[in-house]
């Protein structure tokens, strides 16, 4: 994402790579993911970078 959505935002972590691994149900029964899904904040990402305060061994990559 390159405008992170408001409800990425608030969410207080370090972390701009959101794996999906499972899914819940309404009901608050939780099912394992067929396939995997992840959302990668491209703006926190540059902001960490940019700022040096990343993990330069987690985030080799980066």
């Amino acid at each position: 994402m390159v405008k992170s959505p408001k409800v990425f935002k608030q969410y207080e972590s370090d972390r701009y790579i959101h794996r999906i691994t499972k899914a819940v149900a309404d009901s608050g029964m939780e099912f394992p993911m067929f396939r995997q899904m992840a959302f990668v904040q491209l703006d926190k990402a540059l902001e960490l970078f940019i700022s040096g305060k990343y993990n330069k061994d987690e985030d080799f990559e980066l």
